[in-house]
């Protein structure tokens, strides 16, 4: 019999049990993010600021509400209507469809089974770990991001009630993670704010803005975007001071060669050069995907940096792995993804694992980069044992685990989508349109 054949008859049986096993592992994946929870952890703090806005209060007497106002009325209603164990997972839930629908949209050119392993990968990571369980929402901001961006640079030509639609929908969905996020916010709104074609859509959002912090603030009667800006300002000046413990290179550089507050100016430095390059970049055309992917590896190199933030980059990283042509690097910083971040659990590590190679026996690519795959594994599984096993000081391990992703993510991420060389030949490493 022709080889050959056989070999694509036994791929085809593979991904066939795979679409059959898929669901059930999706179902699982979320069952573990969500079954612990038991409130809103770091929500909550929108939830009170919601209280306060009811009664007439200051909602930045808490000084852990860093997020706008405006969404503090949403928050009310739906705290509301839901109880909070179930309200929280539910939040949580709706963050995990947002990254999957994220995912499939950017992917959609993509085999079936390719998009689904990407989630798959995505929903098992250490970041998507860590927004569940602090119910954060990062899900809601890359959504909303994304499709804000999907929709202001669509060719498509509209109707008058159309092109409404569209300034409406795009200035709603930007308001969101604005509110939410702002400082992860910057190098997306520096693409709008130089760019010809996408300007107009940032003035229509700031405008919503400008309207909505009016009719709060004279609601409360009290100049609520001051003591945002002064509870930022204060937040910032806290990690500036050092007296905020962040996990990044920063923090890390700044504890073995002192002098922590030059580390943190550098981080800025770079912050804003890497804006300034990004900008230069989408100024040539209309801004794709990749554009918006880059925008949101930026704030990577801050100092004020979390778990959660890295979930993009992990999409990249994921969506790299199962590729055709995977890129050198995919298999060893999703190994430590997908690994615990918080001390050297065998059953997590062990999930991990298994994981891990089911989903790369299911790629296509398995055979073609068993070698290379087999090496990456190893030596992320060695750099994992050595940061755990080496380290007494868990903020100490932890710290060197999310400098590790956070340079990795960086640094392949901005290699494989900046250079036009890297571009044209991995074209398909990503699958990007």
């Amino acid at each position: 019999m022709n080889l050959g054949k056989l070999a694509n008859e036994s791929e085809w049986r593979v991904r066939k049990f795979f679409l059959w096993l898929c669901p059930v592992i999706l179902v699982l994946l979320i069952y573990r993010l969500v079954h612990g929870l038991n409130g809103y952890q770091d929500a909550e703090t929108l939830i009170q600021a919601s209280k306060s806005i009811s009664q007439r209060e200051n909602p930045y007497n808490n000084e852990f509400f860093l997020n706008g106002y405006i969404l503090a009325i949403p928050a009310s209603l739906y705290n509301a209507v839901m109880p909070v164990v179930t309200g929280a997972r539910l939040y949580v839930i709706i963050n995990i469809v947002l990254i999957s629908v994220l995912v499939w949209d950017i992917f959609r050119k993509r085999a079936l089974h390719k998009i689904l392993l990407t989630v798959i990968l995505v929903l098992a990571s250490s970041p998507t770990r860590a927004m569940a369980a602090s119910v954060q929402h990062t899900g809601l901001i890359l959504g909303c991001s994304y499709f804000a961006f999907r929709i202001a640079c669509s060719r498509a030509s509209h109707t008058k009630p159309q092109k409404l639609f569209k300034y409406v929908s795009v200035s709603s969905l930007l308001l969101i993670p604005m509110e939410l996020k702002p400082q992860l916010m910057l190098p997306l709104v520096a693409v709008f704010i130089f760019h010809g074609e996408l300007r107009r859509y940032l003035i229509s959002t700031s405008l919503l803005a400008a309207s909505l912090h009016l009719i709060m603030s004279l609601y409360l009667r009290m100049p609520l975007d001051k003591l945002w800006l002064e509870r930022l300002l204060s937040r910032s000046s806290e990690t500036t001071a050092g007296d905020s413990r962040e996990n990044s290179p920063w923090t890390l550089m700044g504890d073995i060669f002192e002098y922590p507050q030059v580390w943190l100016g550098l981080s800025f430095a770079c912050f804003i050069a890497l804006i300034l390059a990004l900008v230069q970049i989408s100024m040539k055309r209309l801004p794709t995907v990749t554009h918006f992917l880059m925008a949101f590896t930026i704030p990577l190199v801050l100092a004020y940096i979390h778990p959660y933030d890295l979930i993009l980059s992990v999409v990249v990283v994921a969506s790299a792995f199962v590729s055709d042509t995977k890129p050198r690097g995919a298999t060893f910083l999703l190994a430590l993804f997908l690994f615990p971040t918080l001390g050297l659990d065998l059953s997590s590590l062990s999930f991990s694992l298994g994981l891990l190679l089911l989903c790369w026996y299911i790629s296509v690519a398995r055979f073609t980069h068993w070698l290379e795959d087999g090496l990456e594994l190893v030596f992320s599984l060695l750099v994992y044992l050595a940061i755990n096993l080496f380290t007494q000081d868990l903020g100490l391990r932890v710290n060197i685990h999310m400098s590790v992703l956070i340079l990795g993510s960086i640094i392949f991420t901005w290699v494989r989508l900046v250079s036009p060389a890297l571009r044209k030949k991995q074209s398909n490493s990503f699958g990007i349109d």
